[in-house]
């Protein structure tokens, strides 16, 4: 086997470019109590902990403000199956910059493609693990901070048996900087490939990971901050966060807690009717605070106030993968199963 220093058998491996320390005794929350007793809300604004006056207000923003309009007729679409500019192999992760660059995780051709909202390509760069002698990672997904630092996850294949799963920092233009590790995975032993995804709270300043069993954040030191058990085991799972939340996507439900890990409710339901949810894929929050939900398995963007009532069916597109929202209202979608990017321009006019 090839020498890879990330294979130590620890939950935490750091090499950073920033100072940074370990948390000896970091907390982590256990959930299994809560699998058999988690309360449902597919269809209501009802939610643990919420007031008379925050329903009132969440009430009030839906009918005031649903978001942007998307006309299937005016969507770009872009890509197919390759390696060269404009190509893909397995896009995912996708994210857009406060100055409307698009950022592409293009997994099997080991690099992140950037575009502008009109599908004009403007760069790439190769998603090198620094300090490990030019060795890339597949990347899965990608999140931005609020320095406008790009976080990448994915995993390096070290022999047909062993692969790490690890994040790393980059720049806008490729720079590598702080990278840790997150799980090590040992085909001979598991089943599948493991899949993380990854969201940043900017308000708490965390890197927050999704695995088919636990939720971890990190600092951006890289040094292991907490984590906590999911309620729903399933394999992948997908987060995203806003102030007060976390939200994991999980087979037919968003799960949402706290920030300290303590589970509040779930919405959705598996199924293929309104407001229910079939493989949920990208989760992300918009401006106003509405979640909006790749539902692979309906081949739909569906929008939920954030207690879990459904408002509406954004756009219709097949096997949505990962959705992003520009600053000025662009919805892109990625679709890792033929290997294409959509983008939805807004109309001037909200719902």
């Amino acid at each position: 086997m090839m020498h890879f220093p990330f294979l130590l058998p620890q939950h935490l491996t750091v090499s950073s470019t920033m100072v940074g320390t370990s948390s000896p005794a970091a907390p982590t929350t256990d959930h299994d109590d809560l699998a058999t007793t988690s309360t449902e809300f597919p269809h209501t604004t009802k939610g643990v902990g919420s007031s008379k006056t925050e329903k009132q207000v969440s009430a009030t923003m839906q009918e005031s403000y649903s978001g942007y309009v998307y006309l299937d007729s005016d969507k770009i679409v872009f890509g197919q199956r390759g390696s060269d500019t404009g190509q893909f192999k397995k896009p995912s992760g996708v994210v857009v910059s406060d100055d409307s660059e698009i950022f592409v995780t293009d997994s099997e051709n080991f690099r992140v493609q950037v575009f502008r909202t009109d599908g004009f390509y403007l760069r790439s760069f190769q998603t090198v693990v620094p300090g490990e002698n030019n060795r890339r990672m597949l990347p899965r997904d990608v999140a931005i901070d609020g320095e406008a630092c790009l976080w990448v996850v994915g995993r390096i294949i070290c022999d047909k048996n062993t692969h790490v799963i690890v994040v790393v920092q980059y720049s806008r233009d490729g720079q590598p900087g702080t990278k840790f590790q997150v799980d090590i995975f040992y085909r001979a032993y598991r089943r599948g490939t493991p899949i993380y995804t990854i969201a940043v709270d900017v308000h708490k300043n965390k890197i927050i990971l999704a695995g088919s069993d636990e939720v971890f954040m990190y600092r951006p030191d890289g040094s292991f901050y907490q984590k906590f058990r999911k309620v729903q085991k399933y394999y992948p799972s997908f987060v995203a966060s806003d102030k007060e939340h976390i939200f994991v996507g999980d087979k037919g439900f968003v799960q949402v807690y706290n920030h300290t890990g303590h589970w509040l409710f779930r919405f959705g339901g598996f199924g293929r009717y309104e407001g229910e949810l079939c493989h949920p894929q990208s989760i992300l929050v918009d401006t106003l605070g509405h979640i909006l939900v790749a539902n692979l398995g309906t081949g739909r963007v569906d929008m939920f106030t954030r207690w879990g009532e459904f408002v509406r069916t954004v756009v219709n597109t097949p096997t949505p993968s990962g959705i992003a929202i520009g600053p000025r209202g662009h919805l892109v979608v990625t679709n890792r199963y033929d290997n294409t990017v959509t983008i939805f321009p807004p109309k001037d006019t909200f719902l």
